[in-house]
């Protein structure tokens, strides 16, 4: 399978599932999904990992990130949210997060990066994944 068809998949299925929530979507968000996808195996840097899905490795990647989101959203429901916001031009900072949004103990997972739409590339120190409690 190619990888200009996992990162087509992969961004149709976001799309698809942003519109079913009547959620406004930001008009770079697709382009960034594809990048992702296209970047899954650029790891995050160490200092840039303060989320669970690293704690067994100590490594993690773009695709450990998307997989978790895949993963957790199976089990969705109300209180559930995403989004991806980017902003600048023609350098992009892009926070994607997903989670739990409840008066008390709701969470959050963050992933931060920057992407150069000149070189069509992730700035890979740029990358960082945080957990919210």
């Amino acid at each position: 399978m190619s990888m200009a068809f996992v990162a087509g998949a992969l961004t149709c299925w976001l799309l698809l599932n942003r519109t079913r929530n009547n959620t406004a979507l930001p008009s770079n968000a697709a382009e960034a999904f594809t990048v992702l996808a296209r970047h899954g195996s650029t790891l995050v840097p160490k200092q840039g990992i303060a989320c669970e899905i690293a704690a067994s490795t100590g490594r993690l990647s773009i695709g450990d990130f998307i997989a978790s989101y895949v993963q957790w959203s199976h089990g969705r429901d109300q209180r559930m949210q995403s989004s991806l916001t980017c902003e600048g031009d023609p350098l992009l900072s892009c926070v994607w997060v997903f989670g739990e949004a409840k008066a008390s103990e709701g969470w959050g997972r963050f992933l931060h990066f920057q992407y150069d739409r000149r070189s069509q590339a992730i700035i890979p120190e740029t990358l960082a994944c945080i957990d919210v409690p």
